[in-house]
């Protein structure tokens, strides 16, 4: 790149930065940090990426160990604290803290405030337990990191069918259950469960991106047929978004049913789904709901290849009328990956690798849909490539 264009892009990043004053917004300062790593790219050496990648594990690493020894949260107590300190504290040789302390110093994830003295940041905040804290999330990145570690391994010794086997997935390798799923792996371990069920719960879907309420006229047409179905629902957390959407539009309350499995549905408090009907449901099964005006696959779809999908989405086919409409909650990965643009869905999509699933493109979901007879009727899109609903119908025969 001619050193020209790179005087350019500077010049560009800084009016862009002047515009702050008018423009705070978090949107704002993410296209600020995307123009800064490209430049950033720009500008390093490609051997540098080495080095970065060297970096990452190794903060990765010793974020793991502090977290895992509550060191975080045994700082938060503390104005300062010495590395004797820490020591003491979760029994672990003082300069041995302070070597891991460094690297996370030179990251700017902690304070250095004297020799061997830390201070908390609001970065090393988000690893304190809490509300809204980055905790929970972190927990589930390192048990699945103890997939991705031999991951390279398993592509390399293994058959092609072995990935889309649901009960052949690196992750259950990894932890020596080969022949169950995931989600059986999980529950064979009851802290790796709840860890897996805190972080998602935050920051959860969007459910506002389809517009629920613009549907008065055809429910009131209606007002005994189901509105919504949440298959695989969990907790009710779209329906309750969905009850106070509506609420004061539609003359009526909607109906609206919960689908889970039993012992999902036994921890939910009667009174979190007041107006909401529960349904023990397993989702390769007959549909018992038909015609409702809504079915509701919320991050349901990701989890599971293509085959697997197929039968789910077959049996919501089967129950649709008409009129009805099918809602995926899923990540749409663009058609073309731009360098430097938005990550997420892709790092989403390499756990799906892990796990067994996987993140689809629009052209992908329209496949899947077309062999079961829906079709793809809009994608209504969110800010980030893992924040989308896919609406689709039966087809016209």
């Amino acid at each position: 790149m001619a050193f020209s264009d790179t005087i350019e892009k500077i010049e560009a990043l800084l009016a862009d930065a002047k515009k702050l004053e008018r423009d705070d917004s978090l949107g704002a300062r993410m296209q600020l940090v995307r123009q800064i790593d490209g430049l950033y790219r720009d500008l390093e050496p490609p051997i540098n990426l080495f080095f970065r990648q060297w970096i990452s594990l190794t903060v990765f690493t010793c974020m793991d160990i502090v977290v895992k020894l509550g060191i975080f949260e045994r700082m938060k107590d503390h104005e300062t604290v010495t590395a004797q300190q820490l020591g003491a504290l979760v029994d672990v040789d003082a300069a041995v803290i302070a070597r891991v302390m460094r690297v996370l110093v030179a990251a700017g994830i902690v304070a250095s405030t004297a020799d061997d003295t830390y201070a908390h940041t609001p970065r090393s905040l988000l690893y304190v337990k809490g509300d809204k804290t980055a905790v929970d999330s972190f927990a589930l990145l390192t048990l699945l990191n103890v997939s991705y570690v031999p991951l390279p391994d398993y592509l390399k010794t293994r058959p092609a069918k072995d990935l889309v086997d649901v009960r052949k997935s690196p992750y259950a390798c990894a932890y020596g259950m080969e022949g169950k799923t995931f989600y059986e792996v999980l529950s064979a371990n009851p802290d790796h469960l709840a860890t897996f069920n805190k972080s998602m719960s935050e920051p959860g879907p969007d459910y506002g991106l389809f517009p629920f309420a613009s549907l008065q006229d055809e429910v009131e047409t209606e007002p005994d047929r189901p509105f919504m179905v949440d298959i695989g629902g969990g907790k009710g957390q779209a329906l309750r978004f969905v009850q106070n959407a509506v609420e004061g539009v539609f003359k009526t309350p909607p109906k609206l049913i919960l689908q889970d499995r039993s012992d999902v549905l036994e921890e939910i408090r009667p009174e979190d789904l007041a107006g909401i009907e529960t349904m023990p449901y397993d989702f390769y099964a007959e549909q018992p709901v038909k015609g409702a005006h809504i079915y509701y696959l919320c991050q349901i779809l990701h989890n599971y290849p293509d085959h697997l999908c197929q039968t789910i989405l077959k049996r919501v086919a089967e129950a649709m009328s008409r009129s009805s409409r099918l809602l995926i909650v899923d990540a749409v990965l663009p058609a073309q990956t731009e360098i430097g643009g938005d990550m997420a869905g892709y790092l989403i999509d390499f756990v799906g690798l892990a796990i067994g699933g996987k993140e689809r493109t629009e052209k992908e979901i329209t496949a899947l849909l077309d062999a079961e007879g829906l079709d793809l009727v809009k994608v209504w899109g969110g800010t980030t490539s893992y924040q989308s609903v896919v609406e689709a119908r039966l087809k016209n025969l």
